[in-house]
């Protein structure tokens, strides 16, 4: 089980409404958002971090949500 599974699992028990907006600070490469967006595609997930590369793969993967 990856190590963010359980805050992953909290989160998604927290925010179980169909449409969401999250902000996460220092996302790194996005792979949270990526986890959640693949569960919850209808979520926008707004990610700040200094890494603007590593949030870029996640936006190519899921677009600008």
């Amino acid at each position: 089980m990856p190590w963010h599974q359980r805050f992953i699992d909290e989160v998604l028990a927290i925010f179980s409404k169909q449409q969401a907006t999250l902000l996460e600070l220092g996302c790194g490469r996005g792979e949270l958002a990526r986890v959640l967006l693949r569960k919850k595609k209808q979520w926008s997930i707004i990610g700040i971090d200094s890494d603007l590369c590593g949030m870029a793969e996640t936006q190519q993967e899921h677009g600008a949500r």
